[in-house]
């Protein structure tokens, strides 16, 4: 497994969060508790108002230099003080020392029941078909509502999250998509680029609309766009399938050509 790939993965994954962090404006980010700090090489991100680890997690641990027990309790202390009680810690297998998953358990952090896995591809341009009533759209500010309450409703995220989404359509590095059909926003997806490298995310479909194809088509269009923008390499990721709960997303990416590069496995903070 190559190191340097699995470092770039996580890399753009953590300025894409970081970005998104930064884009409320000033009042929005402290009614929402947003906070990101730096600790061990990796990057903590939390949102006090949004209690789903989605929002609340740990990116890189031990991916960029080894990491070390007391990062662990630095970790622990800087989510108290934010009075965020639940979080995740992502652990990539190339993450050091090779001991660290036992200092998270010894530490009370439970494996979670679902790894995520990551996955890459090269940037290229992709003919994208689909039902003739299906468009993938680039959007701007003006259809950040929508936007918005297609990624929060289908992540089962609490209302707060809406003003953290919704601003990103429109703003430097993103580009932001709907996938209609005949017209009605069915389904929403992101794209963070940054030199060589994309970062697809925020992909959700309303449930009345699964099955017509709309993620393959916004999948599509996003690598597409990649390319067209100078990237050369684009990752993503989603949760492995566990019994009883299908990941048609993990489907989708695999059928546009990424391949997975590694499974990380996820621990959830002793107070959750």
């Amino acid at each position: 497994m190559d190191r340097k790939l699995v470092a770039r993965a996580e890399q753009i994954e953590i300025d894409a969060t970081r970005d998104l962090w930064d884009a409320p404006s000033t009042e929005v980010a402290g009614a929402l508790g947003l906070i990101t700090g730096v600790v061990g090489g990796a990057w903590a991100f939390g949102a006090a108002a949004i209690p789903d680890i989605v929002m609340n997690r740990v990116i890189g641990l031990g991916v960029f230099g080894a990491a070390r027990q007391d990062d662990l309790a630095r970790l622990a202390e800087g989510y108290q003080v934010a009075g965020i009680d639940r979080y995740l810690v992502h652990l990539a297998p190339q993450a050091q020392p090779g001991e660290l998953g036992a200092w998270l358990e010894a530490a009370g952090y439970a494996p979670f029941r679902r790894d995520w896995a990551k996955f890459a591809r090269k940037a290229q341009w992709l003919d994208a078909a689909g039902p003739a009533s299906l468009a993938a759209v680039e959007i701007g500010p003006e259809r950040a509502a929508d936007f918005a309450r297609i990624v929060t409703q289908v992540y089962g995220l609490p209302d707060p999250a809406a003003q953290l989404i919704a601003a990103l359509p429109g703003r430097s590095s993103w580009i932001c998509y709907l996938a209609t059909d005949s017209g009605r926003p069915i389904a929403s997806a992101a794209m963070f680029q940054r030199g060589r490298d994309a970062w697809l995310g925020l992909a959700a479909t309303e449930p009345s609309a699964r099955g017509l194809g709309a993620q393959s088509l916004l999948l599509a269009r996003r690598i597409s766009d990649a390319a067209r923008l100078g990237a050369t390499d684009v990752f993503t990721e989603t949760g492995e399938e566990v019994e009883g709960e299908p990941q048609p997303s993990y489907r989708n990416i695999l059928k546009v050509g990424f391949k997975r590069i590694y499974r990380r496995a996820n621990f959830v903070s002793p107070a959750g």
